[in-house]
Protein backbone atom coordinates (compact mmCIF):
# COMPACT_ATOMS: atom_id res chain seq x y z
CA UNK A 1 0.00 0.00 0.00
CA UNK A 2 1.37 3.39 -1.01
CA UNK A 3 1.48 6.15 1.57
CA UNK A 4 0.57 9.40 -0.12
CA UNK A 5 1.72 12.67 1.46
CA UNK A 6 -1.22 14.28 3.22
CA UNK A 7 -1.60 17.96 2.35
CA UNK A 8 -3.97 19.96 4.52
CA UNK A 9 -5.90 22.83 2.97
CA UNK A 10 -7.59 25.22 5.42
CA UNK A 11 -10.94 26.20 3.99
CA UNK A 12 -12.57 29.60 3.76
CA UNK A 13 -16.09 30.64 4.66
CA UNK A 14 -18.66 32.71 2.84
CA UNK A 15 -22.00 34.11 3.92
CA UNK A 16 -24.84 33.22 1.57
CA UNK A 17 -28.25 34.80 1.86
CA UNK A 18 -31.14 32.48 2.65
CA UNK A 19 -34.85 33.19 2.69
CA UNK A 20 -34.73 34.30 6.34
CA UNK A 21 -31.13 35.09 7.14
CA UNK A 22 -27.59 34.20 6.09
CA UNK A 23 -25.87 30.84 6.11
CA UNK A 24 -22.11 30.44 6.49
CA UNK A 25 -20.68 27.85 4.11
CA UNK A 26 -17.21 26.45 3.57
CA UNK A 27 -15.58 26.87 0.19
CA UNK A 28 -12.32 26.14 -1.58
CA UNK A 29 -10.94 26.28 -5.10
CA UNK A 30 -11.38 22.68 -6.26
CA UNK A 31 -8.29 22.96 -8.48
CA UNK A 32 -6.06 22.75 -5.39
CA UNK A 33 -7.36 19.25 -4.65
CA UNK A 34 -7.26 18.20 -8.30
CA UNK A 35 -3.64 19.26 -8.78
CA UNK A 36 -2.47 17.78 -5.49
CA UNK A 37 -4.14 14.47 -6.33
CA UNK A 38 -2.55 14.41 -9.78
CA UNK A 39 0.82 14.98 -8.12
CA UNK A 40 0.32 11.95 -5.88
CA UNK A 41 -0.75 13.70 -2.68
CA UNK A 42 -3.86 13.20 -0.60
CA UNK A 43 -5.51 16.58 0.00
CA UNK A 44 -7.63 16.94 3.14
CA UNK A 45 -9.74 19.95 4.02
CA UNK A 46 -9.19 21.63 7.38
CA UNK A 47 -12.38 23.24 8.72
CA UNK A 48 -12.25 26.29 10.97
CA UNK A 49 -11.56 25.68 14.66
CA UNK A 50 -10.71 28.35 17.21
CA UNK A 51 -9.06 26.12 19.82
CA UNK A 52 -5.29 26.18 19.19
CA UNK A 53 -4.90 22.59 20.47
CA UNK A 54 -7.34 21.46 17.76
CA UNK A 55 -5.43 23.47 15.16
CA UNK A 56 -2.27 21.67 16.33
CA UNK A 57 -4.00 18.30 15.88
CA UNK A 58 -5.02 19.28 12.35
CA UNK A 59 -1.42 20.23 11.54
CA UNK A 60 -0.05 17.04 13.09
CA UNK A 61 -2.24 14.94 10.79
CA UNK A 62 -0.66 16.54 7.70
CA UNK A 63 2.68 16.24 5.95
CA UNK A 64 2.34 19.77 4.57
CA UNK A 65 -0.10 22.66 4.28
CA UNK A 66 -1.39 24.66 1.33
CA UNK A 67 -2.72 28.13 2.18
CA UNK A 68 -4.80 29.02 -0.85
CA UNK A 69 -6.46 32.13 -2.19
CA UNK A 70 -9.65 33.69 -0.93
CA UNK A 71 -11.06 36.89 0.46
CA UNK A 72 -9.01 39.89 1.54
CA UNK A 73 -7.07 39.82 4.79
CA UNK A 74 -8.33 41.88 7.71
CA UNK A 75 -6.12 45.01 7.59
CA UNK A 76 -6.04 45.21 11.39
CA UNK A 77 -3.83 42.08 11.36
CA UNK A 78 -1.06 44.02 9.63
CA UNK A 79 -1.56 47.28 11.50
CA UNK A 80 -3.73 49.20 9.05
CA UNK A 81 -7.27 50.50 9.20
CA UNK A 82 -9.89 49.06 6.82
CA UNK A 83 -10.29 51.21 3.70
CA UNK A 84 -13.61 51.92 2.05
CA UNK A 85 -12.82 49.85 -1.06
CA UNK A 86 -11.65 46.70 0.75
CA UNK A 87 -13.24 43.40 -0.22
CA UNK A 88 -14.83 40.88 2.11
CA UNK A 89 -12.75 39.45 4.93
CA UNK A 90 -13.31 37.26 7.97
CA UNK A 91 -11.13 37.98 11.01
CA UNK A 92 -11.78 34.52 12.49
CA UNK A 93 -10.70 32.68 9.33
CA UNK A 94 -7.70 35.00 8.99
CA UNK A 95 -6.62 34.18 12.55
CA UNK A 96 -7.20 30.45 11.94
CA UNK A 97 -4.98 30.55 8.84
CA UNK A 98 -2.35 32.59 10.68
CA UNK A 99 -2.37 30.05 13.53
CA UNK A 100 -1.87 27.24 11.01
CA UNK A 101 1.00 29.05 9.32
CA UNK A 102 2.71 29.92 12.61
CA UNK A 103 2.44 26.32 13.82
CA UNK A 104 3.85 25.04 10.52
CA UNK A 105 6.77 27.43 10.78
CA UNK A 106 7.49 26.48 14.40
CA UNK A 107 7.17 22.74 13.57
CA UNK A 108 9.27 23.13 10.39
CA UNK A 109 6.36 21.66 8.41
CA UNK A 110 6.23 22.34 4.64
CA UNK A 111 3.96 25.28 3.89
CA UNK A 112 2.95 26.85 0.57
CA UNK A 113 1.01 30.09 0.26
CA UNK A 114 -0.80 30.92 -2.97
CA UNK A 115 -2.14 34.44 -3.52
CA UNK A 116 -3.93 35.26 -0.24
CA UNK A 117 -1.89 32.52 1.44
CA UNK A 118 1.34 34.23 0.38
CA UNK A 119 0.01 37.52 1.74
CA UNK A 120 -0.72 35.83 5.07
CA UNK A 121 2.91 34.70 5.15
CA UNK A 122 3.92 38.31 4.50
CA UNK A 123 1.87 39.35 7.52
CA UNK A 124 3.72 36.79 9.60
CA UNK A 125 7.06 38.05 8.35
CA UNK A 126 5.96 41.59 9.30
CA UNK A 127 6.14 42.89 5.75
CA UNK A 128 3.76 45.40 4.26
CA UNK A 129 0.92 43.84 2.31
CA UNK A 130 1.38 46.52 -0.34
CA UNK A 131 4.22 46.23 -2.85
CA UNK A 132 6.40 43.68 -1.05
CA UNK A 133 5.54 40.69 -3.25
CA UNK A 134 8.79 40.65 -5.24
CA UNK A 135 10.94 40.89 -2.12
CA UNK A 136 8.88 38.18 -0.40
CA UNK A 137 9.05 35.88 -3.45
CA UNK A 138 12.84 36.28 -3.49
CA UNK A 139 13.02 35.28 0.20
CA UNK A 140 10.86 32.20 -0.42
CA UNK A 141 12.92 31.22 -3.47
CA UNK A 142 16.17 31.49 -1.51
CA UNK A 143 14.73 29.45 1.36
CA UNK A 144 13.46 26.76 -1.02
CA UNK A 145 16.73 26.52 -2.99
CA UNK A 146 18.78 26.46 0.21
CA UNK A 147 16.58 23.72 1.71
CA UNK A 148 16.66 21.72 -1.54
CA UNK A 149 20.46 21.93 -1.75
CA UNK A 150 20.91 20.77 1.84
CA UNK A 151 18.62 17.75 1.23
CA UNK A 152 20.53 16.82 -1.94
CA UNK A 153 23.83 17.12 -0.07
CA UNK A 154 22.55 14.76 2.66
CA UNK A 155 21.40 12.25 0.02
CA UNK A 156 24.81 12.21 -1.67
CA UNK A 157 26.67 11.50 1.57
Amino acid sequence: MTNFPIIGIPINTKLLPTSNDFKEIYHINHEYCTVLSRLGALPILLPYVSDISLVQQQISACDGILLGGGDDICPLLYGEEPQQNIGEYNEFIDQFHLDIANLCISDNKPLLGICRGALLLEVILKMSCQGANSEFSDVLFRLHVSDHKSKNTRRQN
